[in-house]
């Protein structure tokens, strides 16, 4: 009985509109990709720090506070916006 409730609730989660087949998905994970590998470079000295992943993370971050400033219809996901 739990197999077929995992199964039935796994199936909706593949065929899910923003499902993990679609770039709804993928976008978001590969973006906190991006900050785990950058909480990493916490720990290092700078200058063995990564310019390009810095950048990187710098620039989709722009791009993603940029595209929640003009939706409004999704403000509450850019808290710094007053």
């Amino acid at each position: 009985m739990a197999s077929a409730t995992f199964g039935n609730r796994f199936r909706a989660f593949m065929n899910h509109p923003a499902g993990p087949k679609t770039v709804f998905f993928w976008a978001p994970m590969m973006k906190w990709a991006l900050v785990v590998a950058g909480l990493g470079d916490l720990a290092r000295p700078a200058e063995k720090l990564s310019a390009s992943q810095n950048t990187a993370l710098a620039v989709t971050g722009f791009i993603w506070v940029r595209h929640r400033h003009t939706h409004p219809q999704q403000e509450n996901q850019v808290p710094s916006k007053a």
